[in-house]
């Protein structure tokens, strides 16, 4: 069947693919199915829906499958790490007592001298908190307290009257950037376990600041992780206890897109006299 060339007219022959005057593509030529190849085209079609579905069906299933596991799992860690290190914070902060403060070996007005005595290796650092204070590591403490990256000691006058842990990541392991798998759950773990066993040892805190305590555990640590509200107000979690001349207080809360966990314990009288000394103090956060 002869073939007529869309661009100059030229009738060409059927078997042609370009025109023999202007060298233009010819246009195809349709050709009619039969029933028969009709429908195992459409058995084709059908085949490869089927199959992009199922696959798709499964993905879904399997994503689905996974963040319930990982949930699960994180769930579980958090559980654990609330019960594992009970005995330890026990054995740390089982001497700090109503009236009496002693923690391995300090006490409130202990001197720099002093100090220097019971951890050898402290070092004069600048912490915010305080106006002058001095910074001893997990290794030096004789009771070793998992998780706290450092204890930070507040002088007034060069005389002992807070003592401060910061729990967080391992520097070491913020510097290698080493995945750590369900970080968030391992804090907010240490912070429950940290604050039942103040609870064990202090009674119900004097003072309660715990907004997220009703919502399930996954939302209260992405609440507390944001750093606010649904509202806009501070999400913080903020718990102290009135030791008689100690202040026992507990931290928990979100900081550019980091948990953080803060335990400090402040000599009352010291603390309020510096409160109306300024000059003496340190930009002391208030949570």
């Amino acid at each position: 069947m002869d073939r007529k060339c869309n661009a100059c007219g030229e009738i060409n022959r059927g078997d042609a693919r370009f025109c023999k005057s202007c060298g233009s593509p010819l246009p195809a030529i349709k050709v009619k199915m039969t029933q028969q190849e009709l429908a195992h085209e459409k058995q084709v079609k059908k085949f490869w829906l089927t199959l992009v579905v199922s696959f798709a069906v499964v993905a879904t299933a399997s994503v689905f499958l996974m963040n319930y596991m990982d949930r699960q799992k994180g769930l579980a860690v958090a559980k654990e790490y609330s019960e594992k290190y009970m005995n330890d914070d026990d054995m740390a902060f089982g001497t700090i007592k109503p009236g009496a403060f002693v923690f391995e070996g300090l006490i409130w007005g202990m001197g720099i001298n002093d100090i220097k005595r019971v951890y050898p290796y402290c070092t004069d650092t600048n912490d915010p908190d305080f106006k002058q204070s001095l910074m001893s590591t997990q290794h030096d403490l004789k009771t070793q307290i998992p998780h706290a990256n450092f204890m930070s000691l507040g002088l007034l006058n060069g005389k002992l009257y807070a003592l401060k842990f910061e729990f967080g990541e391992n520097e070491k392991f913020e510097s290698q950037q080493l995945k750590i798998p369900h970080k968030d759950e391992i804090m907010y773990g240490r912070f429950t376990g940290i604050y039942e066993m103040f609870r064990k040892l202090y009674g119900e805190p004097a003072f309660e600041q715990y907004p997220e305590k009703l919502m399930d555990v996954r939302t209260k640590i992405a609440t507390i992780k944001s750093g606010e509200l649904s509202d806009g107000k501070p999400s913080n979690v903020y718990l102290a206890w009135d030791l008689k001349d100690t202040k026992a207080e507990l931290a928990f809360f979100g900081y550019e897109g980091k948990l953080h966990l803060t335990i400090r314990f402040l000599s009352e009288p010291v603390w309020d006299m510096a409160n109306t000394a300024p000059a003496q103090q340190g930009n002391f956060r208030n949570f």
